[in-house]
């Protein structure tokens, strides 16, 4: 983030007009780090975010399935469409264009021990965002619009500024748009609400994380 602070400064003294997105904490820090001066020239967009997984079990990740697979990764799909928005099975494309589909970084993600610190108490984690414009996963839309869900994958935007109204009506002409309350976010997005709950297990994790195998986390916090 440092080296991206210090760009999106640059372009602002330069009278460029700077767009940047990233979780609600970095949008934040963009805006606490850019003069008053500067900001006319600044649009922010951010995302509704779950938490940040740590980046070292991830990579503890990849060099595990490498190992397995004894290939080389080249690309890594989180939520493989192919199996439909709602699924959340992730696809690991290898070297030499085979691939693999599994499910063990979500059920990591999504059983809360790898998160970093901070997000457990996180003070984004509500509607009061700090970007222009906030963008997520519109999960409900099965319940809210049921002729929406096509589980290909629907958008939630909320416009919080005058800016981001400026942006979104330049846009909108060319999406299908459909209003909807923030009630009806906020029910089945809780993070526009609280952070994510810490879990029980995480302490539990991390000493096995230190002390064992790859395949062992696996088997015991990431297993259906």
């Amino acid at each position: 983030m440092n080296s991206v602070i210090k760009d999106v400064i640059e372009d602002l003294e330069n009278n460029k007009s700077v767009l940047f997105s990233g979780t609600a904490c970095q949008v934040a820090a963009i805006n606490s780090m850019v003069n008053e001066k500067n900001k006319n020239n600044l649009y922010t967009c951010d995302l509704i975010c779950h938490g940040v997984p740590s980046e070292r079990v991830f990579k503890d990740y990849l060099k595990y399935l490498e190992e397995k697979y004894n290939k080389k990764i080249k690309e890594f799909v989180f939520r493989n469409k192919k199996f439909g928005w709602h699924s959340h099975i992730e696809t690991i494309i290898f070297e030499d264009d085979t691939s693999v589909s599994l499910e063990f970084f979500k059920r990591l993600f999504y059983r809360h021990n790898i998160l970093r610190p901070a997000c457990y108490k996180c003070n984004y984690a509500n509607k009061h965002r700090p970007a222009d414009i906030t963008i997520a996963d519109f999960w409900g839309i099965d319940e809210v619009c049921p002729e929406f869900d096509d589980d290909k994958g629907v958008s939630l935007v909320i416009v919080n500024s005058e800016k981001g109204k400026e942006i979104f009506n330049k846009i909108k002409d060319d999406l299908i748009v459909i209003n909807v309350s923030i009630d009806d976010c906020i029910k089945h997005t809780y993070t526009l609400n609280r952070p994510t709950p810490i879990s029980d297990s995480r302490e539990e994790f991390w000493k096995d994380y230190e002390n064992n195998s790859f395949d062992f986390l696996l088997k015991k916090y990431a297993s259906e």
